[in-house]
């Protein structure tokens, strides 16, 4: 732990109890993002991935995503049916966990959890496939965390 780090945590921290590092929870300086957009499923074919979200790391930080979701709004839609796939790219490599999702994360009004990390001039993209017809039926995505000064 660096001598910054150290003293940010005894500053926030004047008990000495033990703390996670800095980019597990946000810092004093930490900057927050809330990004939610729709559109509708794309049609079945060769060209059906669909980018519903693009989030781009601000330059001269790094980020933590602490909440996802992907919900589909009204229409017939079954979990894990495979109609329609999510994928969450960083940097267009999708992300480990993230690559394949086949149901439904949280809800818009509360993302599930998790811990996803971004760094200096990363695009975080949040795409929608579907195998299936489903018509003009709207699709939700939401990415909630924060940037963080890199120095």
């Amino acid at each position: 732990m660096d001598s910054v780090e150290l003293a940010i945590q005894q500053s926030d921290n004047p008990a000495g109890v033990a703390l996670p590092p800095l980019w597990d929870r946000p810092s004093p300086a930490a900057e927050y993002f809330d990004k939610a957009a729709s559109a509708l499923l794309p049609a079945v074919g060769v060209a059906n991935r669909l980018t519903v979200l693009t989030l781009i790391c601000p330059v001269g930080h790094n980020g933590v995503i602490a909440g996802i979701s992907n919900v589909v709004i009204g229409g017939v839609f079954s979990d894990f049916s495979g109609g329609i796939i999510w994928r969450l790219f960083k940097d267009a490599v999708p992300v480990r966990n993230y690559s394949n999702i086949l149901f439904s994360l949280g809800s818009l009004a509360l993302p599930q959890q998790t811990f996803i990390e971004i760094l200096d001039g990363d695009s975080v993209t949040f795409t929608v496939e579907t195998t299936v017809a489903f018509g003009a039926v709207p699709t939700a995505v939401r990415l909630k965390g924060w940037w963080y000064p890199i120095s």
